[in-house]
């Protein structure tokens, strides 16, 4: 799951609900919430809880489109940065297994 597009008013389960449940299912998928009645409340709420985007309606679809442009390039670019550090840290993982090396000494040990 990359993006959640999501109403923050829907029956049986708000937008809110719906982006802390999203986060603990996938704590980096990106949820952007839509409204027409939101508060500012709400969007600081909805912001703290991990949106990535609040926008209000009407909006324009360029708008949007930018929006969720933006979050999916996040996403494309934290994958570009993860994956040569994952390299990294598994060939170290794999070195200390092979070779612990010296073991650290502490004053007065």
């Amino acid at each position: 799951m990359d993006l959640v597009l999501s109403d923050l008013k829907m029956p049986g389960l708000t937008g809110l609900e719906l982006l802390r449940e999203a986060k603990a299912v996938a704590p980096d998928v990106d949820v952007i919430l839509l409204t027409a009645f939101g508060t500012v409340e709400e969007a600081v709420r909805a912001m703290k809880d991990g949106a990535t985007d609040f926008l209000t309606k009407p909006f324009q679809r360029a708008q949007l489109t930018k929006v969720v442009r933006q979050a999916l390039e996040r996403r494309d670019l934290i994958a570009q940065n993860r994956a040569p550090l994952q390299k990294r840290l598994d060939d170290l993982l794999r070195q200390g297994q092979h070779d612990p090396g010296p073991v650290p000494r502490f004053a007065g040990s």
